[in-house]
């Protein structure tokens, strides 16, 4: 039995080990036939790995640094680990990654969900209502008092939901660290950063 246990730790390791090595052969084979340089802005997270996500360019975010500004548009990530914001009116604003308080991001399938979730609490919600405001006389038993309750318990942790979803995701400086990571040849995923980041 103890034999078992050690035969399937080693393979365990050596399947990790395999699967490390796939992963860097296929980046390197990626980057010889692709040149194209590109950058990324990674919050990492200081806690939990799963959390770190990586900005493109071109992203839509807003920042917020230690002189109080708070800035919204789109990203420019660049050299020396400094960063823009271009707004709407083509105004740029740099950023250093150590001035970096604040970061939020609203990705497009958050924004979809979100808005989904907002519309079905507030039908919910006013459905529920008006079925809970139905007069006695025309709801003797108070089937409809009590669907109206229903629906409206319902309603309102899906509202909750929308409108904590609708805020996007924040990532302040003392939950993470941002740095900036260039690639040549290849688009950066989670996986990469397994070797990429400084342990």
């Amino acid at each position: 039995m103890q034999l078992l246990k050690i035969l399937l730790i080693c393979l365990f390791g050596i399947a990790s080990l395999q699967a490390r090595t796939t992963d860097k052969d296929s980046t390197r084979a990626q980057a010889a036939g692709d040149s194209t340089s590109r950058r990324y802005l990674v919050c990492v997270s200081k806690h939990q790995y799963k959390s770190t996500v990586i900005l493109k360019q071109g992203y839509k975010i807003q920042v917020w640094d230690s002189s109080g500004r708070h800035i919204r548009g789109k990203l420019n990530i660049l050299e020396n680990e400094t960063f823009e914001i271009i707004g709407k009116d083509a105004s740029r604003d740099t950023f250093s990654l150590e001035s970096v308080k604040r970061i939020k991001y609203q990705s497009l399938a958050r924004t979809i969900v979100s808005g989904t979730l907002l519309t079905i609490g507030w039908i919910g919600l006013i459905s529920g209502a008006a079925l809970m405001s139905t007069p006695i006389s025309n709801d003797p038993y108070g089937y409809n008092a009590i669907g109206g309750m229903v629906l409206f318990v319902i309603a309102l942790p899906t509202e909750i939901s929308g409108s904590r979803l609708s805020k996007g995701r924040r990532f302040k400086s003392r939950h993470y660290k941002f740095r900036i990571i260039k690639t040549k040849g290849f688009e950066l995923k989670k996986r990469h950063l397994r070797y990429l980041l400084p342990k």
